[in-house]
């Protein structure tokens, strides 16, 4: 890890490289080492952002600051790895994911593909655990909206997947106002804290019926991760370099590898750096002929989408939300609570339900009833 430190990351300062991110792949070794390298930190900048809900602590940005000249680096996941994660804990029959009065399972999953909904039999049957496309399509507005219409019932099954890929859209959507990420990411991290507390005044097991606890870890990089990285874009960079969430990832270092393994099978550090040459060429290929996704890949793997630069909004990707901004959005955020009331499971403490006033006065209205009344033109199920 000192290595890291004293070698690599000093190296990049001393040669004007400004690295801000370190982005892993989900497993847990490289977890890991994120949390060995953020304890080497010299200093950390702490920010907060005030909890909704009166009693509960507020929710704390710890970003790590290396170095005499206090230099920022964030520690992030993969989205793309993070949306396989959430579509591997679903399809799972170790653990039967309980929401309130609502289980998520691998059943219903393949009742979208046999019923002619939007998904592939290669998505429910003999699938890829890391195809980047079917993960994408199962968080996709199509497959919430077939459910909403044909299986409103499946209530759990809806808001999970609501909830968990609209947290992974906020790395890969390229025209979100960076409040507006912050917002779907404080909302995911209620909506876990809500669960978690139900399950233990229900005295369900969180190793049968809860996210496994690689995924919880994950999820709290994406959440943490994306957070710190608006406050060190906005005070670090002086707000004058737009932030491209989907870039911060491994993505171009699995296509990278995948490239060479292309060229030489099992290649040795010697055969990589006679391989550059040819590298450069098929990387600057890729960057001008590549076909965007369309989202109908089928079996397809790792799909690369990091050179799509289709509906990029720079001018509002270098707009950052101020402390009160965010403290606004966590606001917003909270109406998770509201979900879980759909739900059947008003978190501890509240009682009723009730929804949070707006700054005009009026009412919260949550995004998922909008989104049904607005796609089927009907009165929201729920």
């Amino acid at each position: 890890m000192e290595y890291h430190v004293h070698i690599l990351l000093r190296g990049f300062i001393d040669r004007k490289v400004k690295v801000h991110s370190y982005a892993a792949d989900g497993t847990g070794i490289e977890r890991g080492v994120q949390k060995l390298f953020t304890a080497l930190a010299s200093d950390y900048k702490i920010v907060t952002i005030k909890h909704p809900w009166n009693g509960q602590p507020n929710i704390t940005l710890k970003i790590s600051l290396f170095g005499d000249d206090r230099y920022p680096l964030v520690m992030i996941q993969d989205s793309k790895h993070g949306g396989k994660t959430y579509r591997n804990n679903a399809f799972s029959g170790a653990r039967l994911l309980i929401l309130g009065n609502y289980v998520v399972m691998y059943s219903q999953f393949r009742a979208i593909t046999f019923e002619d909904g939007p998904l592939y039999n290669c998505d429910v049957e003999k699938l890829d655990r890391q195809d980047d496309a079917a993960a994408t399509r199962l968080g996709s507005a199509d497959v919430l909206e077939w459910l909403a219409m044909h299986y409103p019932r499946l209530l759990g099954t809806i808001i999970y997947l609501f909830i968990f890929y609209e947290l992974i859209d906020t790395y890969q959507n390229h025209c979100m106002k960076h409040v507006e990420r912050a917002q779907l990411a404080l909302r995911a991290l209620f909506f876990m804290e809500m669960w978690e507390d139900f399950l233990e005044k229900a005295n369900y097991p969180k190793a049968k019926h809860f996210i496994s606890h690689e995924a919880c870890d994950i999820t709290r990089f994406l959440i943490y991760g994306l957070l710190q990285l608006i406050i060190v874009y906005r005070d670090d960079l002086d707000g004058i370099y737009p932030l491209l969430p989907w870039l911060l990832s491994t993505e171009v270092c699995e296509h990278v590898f995948g490239l060479c393994r292309q060229i030489i099978k099992d290649f040795t550090i010697l055969d990589f750096y006679y391989m550059i040459s040819k590298l450069f060429i098929r990387l600057h290929e890729h960057a001008l002929f590549s076909k965007f996704s369309d989202g109908k890949e089928r079996a397809s793997g790792y799909f690369h989408t990091y050179t799509d630069n289709r509906d990029v909004d720079l001018v509002a990707l270098s707009i950052y939300p101020s402390n009160d901004n965010l403290d606004d959005a966590a606001k917003i955020a909270y109406e998770a609570e509201n979900l879980w009331t759909l739900l059947g499971a008003p978190p501890s403490g509240h009682g009723k339900s009730t929804r949070l006033e707006n700054a005009a006065g009026g009412r919260l209205v949550m995004r998922w009833d909008l989104y049904i009344c607005e796609t089927t033109g009907k009165e929201s199920p729920f």
